[in-house]
């Protein structure tokens, strides 16, 4: 009985030790409390991309995955990975703002959301003054280069500046 007993004890400090030591190698299990976006609002243009970022909370929780979703995937598309893209911009395409809500939700936690507010623009002031940015960049360029190919000889330098606007007024569109 005594060995019984004896061997009975040594079989249950082992299982015993074999469990704790079990248990001091598993990871806590740290719900998602929350998720929160890089920004709470964006602009975008027509055919233009963006991207946001994603923070699951707490910082050591056990599934930080997350799901995206558009208010309006027609004019917003988000990835998996948070990239957007607004459509292209087409004939039909509305005139003025239009606003679209982007959603990220924990997979663990459904009810841990945050959003941005995503404006979408289609102005045609706001495409000419991009027009005009593109424009004033080419221009700098040019003058850097032909600065450097024909450095005073100001007849070189009206003539091909000359050119250059030429083309440049036949490349920007025409507005109504």
């Amino acid at each position: 009985m005594k060995k019984f007993l004896c061997l009975f004890l040594c079989l249950w400090m082992l299982c015993l030790t074999g469990v704790t030591a079990m248990a001091a190698n598993e990871q806590p299990y740290a719900p998602v409390t929350g998720v929160q976006l890089d920004k709470s609002t964006l602009s975008m243009v027509y055919g233009g991309t963006a991207q946001l970022t994603a923070t699951v909370l707490p910082a050591d929780a056990s599934n930080k995955s997350v799901t995206w979703s558009s208010s309006d995937s027609t004019l917003v598309q988000v990835d998996a990975n948070g990239k957007l893209t607004a459509s292209k911009d087409t004939a039909e395409t509305p005139s003025g703002k239009k606003s679209v809500t982007i959603t990220v939700k924990s997979v663990q936690n459904p009810s841990a959301t945050a959003q941005c507010v995503v404006t979408v623009d289609n102005d045609s002031a706001t495409k000419m003054s991009q027009a005009f940015q593109q424009i004033l960049s080419m221009i700098k360029t040019l003058f850097t280069a032909l600065q450097t190919a024909f450095g005073d000889s100001a007849k070189q330098f009206v003539e091909a500046f000359t050119d250059f606007v030429k083309k440049l007024i036949e490349a920007v569109p025409k507005t109504a």
